[in-house]
């Protein structure tokens, strides 16, 4: 996984060239929270990576893996403490520019 800084998916965006930024603003989806769902933080990520993880290393390891990433949050949970996350989200709003040969 790779986060990246507001500037420099800005820069990114620009540099592609293809689009317009509309909107473009930084928030913290935990704010609300007072603690984690650690559950709900394994589902998501399962979610975005299990297909890859499965693909590389075989689909038999899956639920050990996900199971064990769950107990290791949960043993270090104090380093969840929301009043400490730093973290943000970009929402990002783009438009396609027109282009001639578009499909």
């Amino acid at each position: 996984m790779y986060h990246t800084s507001p500037m420099e998916l800005r820069e990114l965006i620009e540099a592609n060239g293809s689009f317009n930024i509309v909107r473009m603003e930084n928030f913290n989806p935990y704010v609300l929270q007072e603690s984690i769902d650690f559950q709900m933080l394994v589902t998501h990520l399962r979610a975005a990576i299990e297909v890859l993880v499965a693909e590389h290393f075989g689909s038999e390891i899956i639920e050990d893996l996900f199971d064990r990433y769950h107990k290791k949050l949960v043993e270090n949970e104090h380093l969840f403490d929301v009043k400490n996350w730093k973290e943000f989200m970009i929402f990002a709003c783009l438009k396609r520019k027109n282009e001639r040969n578009a499909f």
